[in-house]
């Protein structure tokens, strides 16, 4: 599904730096306003309002923020990343069905097909010797059985996870909380 009404990725991903609107309000606001200029001119309910009144980089206007987010996408540029938005094809269709889906997403590489099998190995960043033989043996038995990786990009059992995958030939997914310049 595109990007609905005149919202464009760089306005998307404005919308984005304000924290203390949720992903699902992200998301109404995107589907239900034409644009950030819009969104910001328009008249919002009370306690919307005050959320985005009370932020200082929504005061400095559409301009500093679209100006964020070209920063942001160069920086994608340079890592050799992208942002996909929660409208664009390549969005993972699973992660659209969780609550509070994000609506940008960075993603360096390639994204598998939707009904790929996958499976989330989390842990420890201290584990111990067990805990590194029997993740590396998970990861490598899921990897030689063409089932997705997924974790974290910490240390410990999230690295240990994706090393053994590509280790083993795998297709590892490393999932971080933030953008790419964290």
């Amino acid at each position: 599904m595109p990007i609905p009404a005149n919202w464009t990725v760089e306005e998307i991903l404005a919308l984005t730096y304000y924290k203390g609107i949720n992903a699902e309000l992200k998301r109404n606001i995107v589907e239900k306003y034409n644009s950030l200029a819009h969104f910001l001119d328009s008249k919002l309910p009370p306690t919307l309002e005050a959320k985005v009144k009370s932020n200082d980089l929504f005061n400095t206007g559409v301009k500093a923020l679209i100006s964020e987010a070209h920063w942001q996408l160069d920086l994608c540029a340079k890592n050799n990343s992208r942002a996909v938005t929660l409208w664009d094809k390549d969005y993972p269709e699973l992660l659209k069905q969780i609550p509070y889906a994000p609506v940008v997403i960075y993603v360096k590489g390639e994204l598998q097909n939707s009904d790929i099998v996958a499976i989330s190995i989390v842990g420890t960043r201290r584990c111990t010797t067990y805990g590194k033989i029997n993740t590396e043996r998970f990861a490598e038995y899921f990897a030689r059985n063409n089932v997705l990786v997924c974790s974290g990009l910490a240390y410990g059992v999230d690295t240990i996870s994706h090393l053994a995958t590509i280790k083993s030939d795998g297709i590892t997914y490393a999932v971080i909380a933030s953008g790419i310049d964290c």
